[in-house]
């Protein structure tokens, strides 16, 4: 928890937060990603402003795992003040 916690407060620069998203969503692509990491990137990108991590949320809203799939949705969905 402290490390996505210090991520979020990191996010806070615009230019920070796209890094920050764009090395996450590497780590999301690797095959290898076990859906409970999927879980924890999910959880993480929920506190990265930006497009980059939006893009990815909508991607992961469509994960084969339920949980990531409502979780995404879910942040999305206060993303966009549903």
């Amino acid at each position: 928890m402290e490390a996505a916690d210090a991520l979020s407060a990191l996010a806070n620069d615009p230019a920070l937060a796209d890094r920050i998203a764009t090395g996450l969503v590497d780590r999301l692509a690797r095959a290898t990603t076990e859906p409970s990491a999927r879980r924890r990137l999910t959880q993480a990108l929920a506190d990265i402003p930006g497009p980059t991590a939006s893009r990815a949320l909508a991607g992961l809203s469509h994960d084969e795992d339920r949980a990531v799939a409502l979780t995404a949705t879910y942040v999305l969905g206060l993303r966009d003040g549903r």
